[in-house]
């Protein structure tokens, strides 16, 4: 998101893990409603790693476990998502 595009308050970024305690996202939820901010959650895959990246396209990642099942990373993500 450039600058110049942006208008608005800063959001509050807040590190999500999977299996995180909900306590965590809730305290965030509250504490980006009393700034009167947007919170903007991310997760890290940290079984990747970035090998080629293009503003224009999607990052190109590996594995750094390549027997592992995309349908784990997928279901980490949406276990984060709900």
């Amino acid at each position: 998101m450039s600058p110049e595009r942006f208008s608005g308050p800063p959001p509050l970024l807040v590190g999500v893990l999977p299996h995180q305690h909900p306590e965590v996202l809730k305290t965030a939820t509250s504490l980006a409603a009393k700034l009167v901010v947007p919170l903007l959650c991310a997760y890290v895959d940290e079984a990747s790693y970035l090998v080629e990246w293009d503003p224009s396209r999607s990052a190109h990642r590996l594995s750094l476990h390549p027997d592992k099942d995309d349908d784990d990373i997928r279901s980490v993500t949406t276990e984060l998502r709900g």
